[in-house]
C-alpha cells in the first residue's frame, strides 16, 4: 500500500490517482489511510496543514467532493469531476431542476460576480448569519459536491482599524474561475476514466471507487 509522508508526497499521488479523498469510512481509499503522520500539530509533517498550503496554491482543488467531506482532485482531472457531477448542466439549470438548493444559488452567484470571498464575508452578503449560518454551511457543501465551488485559502477577520482577529476561516471561488474551463467529456466516460486512473494507482475495488465518484448516480 502507498505510503504519504510529505505534502509532496500528497501531490503526486494525487497527481497520479487523480483524486484523494481526506478521509471518510465509505472511501476506499484516503490521506487518512495512506498517511501515518500525527494529525493536528502545525508542524511540516502535519497532514491539516498541507490542505490550506495545496488550496492556496492553486494547482489541485481542495474541497468538501468525496461523501460531503473533503478531498483533493487533480487539475486535469477536473473536467471529468464537473462532467459527472453535473450531467452537463449549468449551475443556474441545476437550480432550475431542483438539483441546487436557492441559497447554494445565490451564493455561487456572488462568487461569480466578486471573485474569492472569505466564508465570513459571504455569510454576510448573502445575509446568512446568526441562525441561518447552517444554511450557509449546507450550500456550501452543495456547491462543492457539485464540482461548483472549491476552497482556495484560509485568512482571518479584520477590525476597523484592520488588525487581524479571531480564528482562521475558509475562503471559497469558483471552480471554472480559479482553474478555468476544459473541455468536458460524457458522464460515462468520465466515470471509466477517473475509475481506470485510481485503480491503476492503487489495488482498490473498482465497485467502492464508481460510488465514490457518481454520487448522483448520473451514469446507470
Amino acid at each position: 500500500m502507498e505510503v504519504i509522508l510529505t505534502k509532496q508526497d500528497l501531490e503526486a499521488f494525487v497527481n497520479r490517482a487523480g483524486f484523494l479523498p481526506s478521509s471518510g469510512e465509505r472511501a476506499p481509499f484516503s490521506l487518512e489511510k495512506l498517511c501515518p503522520n500525527p494529525w493536528h500539530t502545525d508542524q511540516a509533517s502535519d497532514p491539516w496543514r498541507w490542505r490550506m498550503e495545496i488550496a492556496q496554491e492553486g494547482n489541485i482543488a481542495y474541497g468538501k467532493f468525496f461523501h460531503s467531506l473533503s478531498g483533493y482532485i487533480a487539475a486535469d482531472c477536473l473536467p471529468a469531476f464537473i462532467a459527472l457531477r453535473r450531467g452537463g448542466l449549468t449551475a443556474r439549470e441545476l437550480y432550475e431542476d431542483g438539483l441546487l438548493g436557492r441559497e447554494s444559488m445565490a451564493l455561487y452567484e456572488l462568487l461569480e460576480q466578486e471573485g474569492g470571498q472569505p466564508a465570513h464575508q459571504l455569510k454576510s452578503l448573502a445575509g446568512l448569519t446568526g441562525k441561518r449560518s447552517g444554511r450557509f454551511d449546507a450550500a456550501m457543501v452543495q456547491l462543492q459536491m457539485r464540482l461548483l465551488v472549491s476552497i482556495c485559502g484560509q485568512t482571518r477577520k479584520r477590525n476597523a482599524l484592520g488588525q487581524e482577529y479571531g480564528w482562521q476561516v475558509a475562503c471559497y471561488e469558483c471552480v471554472e474561475r480559479r482553474f478555468g474551463q476544459g473541455e468536458l467529456p460524457q458522464p460515462g466516460q468520465a466515470l471509466e476514466a477517473l475509475t481506470d486512473r485510481a485503480c491503476g494507482a492503487l489495488a482498490v475495488d473498482r465497485r467502492a471507487v464508481r460510488a465514490l465518484l457518481d454520487p448522483f448516480h448520473l451514469v446507470r
